[in-house]
Formats: structure tokens, C-alpha cells, sequence
């Protein structure tokens, strides 16, 4: 029955302490093997007026967007086409990992790829899963595809999963796992 007091500066908005608190139980549990019902956490804030550090107070920092999410707002953004959107979640160093290993470092040069493949698709996802090390967050979407082929036939229910890798509150890769050739227009 793990029992742990984390301390932090005074000023982390309600939703911010409630996630920390999450995580702590999820990583007390894994590491422990304690049921959640069995881990309590206790936030104690500090006021910045009682807390230094470099002989200087210090103010909470900003806590950072989340990587579910960047990831729910990149997804939203490619599904609109908002290309101007999309860019702002990726890094300088991002790339795309397509099924038969088809790459692409850029969404413009995927789009066009998708061009010949279908008029248009969108995804209905099931689930957003996470997981961590250190600062790099590895997030696992899943669900389905719905859209239209080229021939103007509707799809949907075609499985998919897609794996991302953020850092720094950017989205570093995305890798991409579908049944959608499996299922091509007749």
C-alpha cells in the first residue's frame, strides 16, 4: 500500500495536479504491483513566496500540452486539411511511417501519396493510450477508417492503429498500421 507525498509549488491549475496524481498512482502500480485502490497520493502545495531554488524564488512553470492531446489536435487538424494547423504539432525532424514502409517527411508529400489511394478518409477512434519515458511520451491510437475510394464507394470499419513518438510538446514520428489495402475498392 504505497503512500506518497508529492510536493509542488503552489499555482498548477486543478485538471494539472489531478493528472500528476494519475500518473503517480499508474507508476506506483506498475512498479509496485499495488492495485489503484490501494495507492494514495497526497499533494502538498507550496507557496512560491517559501520555495527557492539558485538562491532565487521560484514560479511554477507552464504545465505543457498534453500528448494525447497534440495528438487528438494533429488528427483533427489532417482531417480538416488543415496543413498550417497540423505543421505546428510536428517537429523540424518529423516523419511518417506508411504501411509497406512508404516514409514521408513532410504532410504535404503524405496527402498526395493518399491522393491516388482515396477521395477521402477520417478516423473514428476507439482510444488515445500513452505511455512514457522520461520527457518522450509514446502514444497508441486506434479505431477505425471511414471515407470514400476514388471510384466514389463508401468505406468504413477498416482497422488501424497508429503509434507516435512526442518530445518537447512536438510530435517526432508517426507510424501508421491499417487494413485498408486489404479492403481496396472492388
Amino acid at each position: 500500500m504505497p503512500i506518497i507525498d508529492c510536493k509542488l509549488i503552489s499555482g498548477y491549475t486543478e485538471n494539472t495536479r489531478k493528472l500528476l496524481a494519475e500518473r503517480i498512482t499508474d507508476a506506483a502500480c506498475s512498479s509496485t504491483g499495488a492495485a489503484p485502490e490501494f495507492v494514495t497520493i497526497t499533494i502538498t502545495e507550496i507557496s512560491p513566496n517559501n520555495y527557492m531554488r539558485g538562491r532565487t524564488q521560484k514560479q511554477p512553470a507552464k504545465a505543457p500540452l498534453q500528448s494525447n492531446d497534440i495528438i487528438q489536435n494533429y488528427l483533427n487538424a489532417m482531417e480538416a486539411r488543415d496543413l498550417k494547423l497540423a505543421n505546428s504539432f510536428i517537429d523540424d525532424k518529423f516523419h511518417i511511417t506508411c504501411p509497406g514502409n512508404k516514409i514521408f517527411y513532410s504532410l504535404e508529400d503524405f496527402l498526395n501519396w493518399g491522393k491516388v489511394r482515396y477521395k477521402k478518409i477520417a478516423k473514428d477512434i476507439s482510444s488515445i493510450d500513452l505511455s512514457f519515458n522520461g520527457l518522450d511520451a509514446f502514444v497508441y491510437c486506434h479505431g477505425t477508417l471511414k471515407g470514400e475510394w476514388l471510384n466514389g464507394q463508401s468505406f468504413a470499419g477498416i482497422r488501424f492503429i497508429d503509434k507516435f513518438h512526442t518530445k518537447n510538446s512536438k510530435i517526432i514520428s508517426q507510424e501508421i498500421w491499417n487494413d485498408l489495402d486489404l479492403m481496396k475498392e472492388a
